[in-house]
């Protein structure tokens, strides 16, 4: 019997020897997984981190939770910052310095949630109190469903947006930020580590906050151009940065475009005035100051286009109309032509130059005047046409009939007495008249055989240019000598004249058609 209850008693002993070194033994590995937290970091209910450095290593379910609506990121801590840094300010920069402080505790920027971390053999144990969580029970299903609905697409578009944003707190530590910000903060940084809280600034803290395009210089040499705009919201602040390379390369380009239009306006020798729809002058070319001697000051002004005729008039610069209301409405006429671009009008002006004014239509209303000097080209062709008129008048007193022939076989001229001989105006006609042509009117004229085919052949060019005469007989009974020549210019210059002078002389030939 003594000896059933002593082993009874040994037995016992063992079990419980054994369950007490199990349960120390589960105690020690616990312990090391959580890599040495001590007996009061270990997790409770609520809402309850457990970091080494930035390695989460445990978590309540409703940490998990939070965590797994936090925004992407680089790591566990840098993603739970991202969405307790806006609630709790300070807070980033109290984390960077527990290991200093050992623990701290903050409050909410609104309502009554509270932060606590502590810091413990190696350990960061943070909790979150949260307030809401009393009163999200009695908040009924529907309205908590469309609240973290709406949450959930402010995140994923915070998320998503090609613009930087981030959030500073009031002494300009960075507090949130989303993934484009981190990603570029992987393309400015030269090292590899991982980020860590408070997240180094991009740009300077005085960054201008009305839309000013602001330069951030990459490690490889290039660069990138940025919109930055900012809103205050209570004690912080929200910093957008949108991308703007596009649009600061187009304006480059559109500079550079004007700069090679102005570059090429100011080598023009037509005067350029651009008036906008408001009828203001806005781009003008040095030839328009040599053309309208108004003065450069006067231009730089933008005067309105009414301004600046009234100008050329004073300057004598317009031909003068015969009253002021007439002129008037002749610049008016002007402008409404010049803006359909169907304006074009020759000027002579009182000193004796010629201007060519045309007027173009533009973009978005503007329209523009274009002055041109055409007084060397008005004279040359009054000296070229007084010089035709001359050799015409010297072929009218010629005694024989004259036809000239171009190079190409064209009839070129001809004089009083080849259309009397030949009835025959070429100056009448709408087209122009051809060696054939003419020979058949010279055969209708002529009886018997002629070298016609000849003469065709030399005024071609087909055959020598030499000269060669012919004696014709003339309907009219009187024989004529035609004498063929070249001239200069590959012309030629055909002559008729009686055979016999003193038979019949050409008026009395003329006389007789």
């Amino acid at each position: 019997m003594d000896h059933n209850i002593a082993l009874s008693i040994v037995i016992v002993g063992t079990s419980l020897a054994i369950a007490l070194a199990a349960l120390v033994s589960s105690e020690i590995l616990s312990q090391w997984i959580m890599g040495r937290v001590p007996v009061r970091q270990t997790l409770s209910a609520g809402t309850v981190f457990l970091f080494d450095g930035p390695v989460l290593l445990n978590a309540t379910p409703q940490a998990r939770k939070m965590l797994s609506n936090a925004p992407d990121g680089h790591d566990d801590w840098t993603r739970l910052l991202s969405v307790l840094g806006p609630r709790f300010p300070g807070l980033a920069g109290n984390l960077a310095q527990i290991q200093d402080i050992g623990e701290t505790e903050l409050p909410a920027s609104q309502g009554g949630d509270r932060v606590h971390a502590l810091y413990s053999g190696g350990v960061t144990r943070i909790s979150v109190q949260d307030s809401s969580e009393m009163a999200e029970a009695v908040i009924d299903n529907i309205s908590l469903s469309a609240m973290r609905t709406e949450l959930e697409t402010l995140r994923q578009l915070a998320t998503h947006m090609d613009m930087l944003a981030w959030q500073v707190d009031e002494n300009g530590t960075i507090v949130w930020a989303n993934r484009s910000y981190l990603s570029m903060l992987d393309d400015v940084r030269e090292t590899e580590d991982h980020l860590m809280w408070p997240l180094p600034a991009l740009f300077p803290d005085d960054l201008p906050t009305d839309g000013s395009l602001v330069t951030l210089s990459l490690p490889n040499g290039t660069s990138r151009i940025f919109e930055s705009r900012a809103v205050s919201v209570d004690d912080a602040r929200l910093h957008f940065a949108l991308p703007a390379d596009r649009v600061a390369h187009a304006e480059a380009r559109l500079r550079e475009f004007m700069q090679t239009l102005a570059k090429t306006f100011a080598g023009l020798p037509i005067g350029l005035a651009i008036f906008n729809r408001a009828r203001n002058l806005v781009m003008f070319n040095p030839a328009l100051i040599d053309l309208c001697p108004v003065g450069p000051a006067f231009l730089v002004g933008r005067p309105s286009l009414f301004e600046f005729l009234d100008a050329l008039r004073d300057k004598n610069m317009i031909p003068e109309q015969r009253n002021y209301p007439n002129w008037r409405r002749h610049f008016a006429n002007l402008e409404e032509s010049a803006a359909t671009g169907q304006y074009e009008e020759i000027w002579s002006l009182p000193s004796g130059q010629t201007y060519k004014v045309r007027g173009q239509p533009h973009p978005d209303g503007a329209i523009a005047l274009l002055f041109e000097d055409i007084t060397a080209d008005i004279s040359l062709t009054r000296r070229f046409r007084a010089e035709l008129e001359m050799g015409q008048a010297v072929l009218d007193d010629l005694d024989e009939a004259v036809a000239v022939f171009s190079p190409a076989g064209i009839l070129a001229m001809a004089n009083k007495r080849y259309v009397a001989l030949w009835n025959s105006d070429p100056s009448q006609s709408l087209t122009e008249i051809g060696i054939h042509d003419t020979i058949r009117l010279w055969q209708d004229n002529v009886d018997g055989t002629a070298p016609w085919m000849a003469l065709r052949d030399m005024v071609l060019g087909h055959a020598p240019r030499q000269e060669m005469t012919a004696t014709l007989d003339h309907i009219s009974g009187v024989q004529i000598t035609m004498r063929a020549r070249p001239i200069s210019g590959g012309a030629i210059i055909v002559g008729f004249r009686p055979a016999l002078v003193d038979q019949v002389d050409m008026e009395t030939l003329e006389t007789a058609m």
